[in-house]
């Protein structure tokens, strides 16, 4: 019966991971997100820590055991009003370099996206 219930637990968990788990990614956030997920030239907007998003296109980014650092071309301060509202875009320079301890989060609209 033990050896029965045991085959049995092995065969679901077995198949749980298979079905469910494929999209899990182990390792660092900041390596699978810049390595799999987008490239040079896709649009990112950053959310600093200060509470500035910027908008712009990635120019270059820190992978594996370089420094954490993206750097985004043509960047925009993104002006919001009280109730979350863009009002204004402010073009801040030619390139704007963030590193690991500035951001706070980057959404990504990657090339198949931007494509459709």
């Amino acid at each position: 019966m033990a050896i029965t219930a045991l085959t049995i637990s092995i065969g679901i968990g077995l198949t749980v991971k298979q079905v469910f788990r494929r999209t899990v990614e182990v390792g660092d956030v900041w390596d699978a997100f810049f390595g799999r997920h987008i490239r040079i030239g896709d649009w990112l907007t950053v959310y600093t820590n200060d509470g500035n998003e910027y908008r712009g296109r990635l120019s270059s980014y820190g992978y594996g055991e370089s420094k954490k650092e993206i750097s985004i071309v043509s960047p925009k301060l993104i002006l919001r009003d009280r109730v979350g509202k863009a009002t204004r875009e402010r073009l801040c320079g030619k390139e704007i370099l963030f590193t690991e301890g500035d951001v706070l989060r980057i959404a990504a609209l990657t090339s198949e996206q931007e494509r459709r």
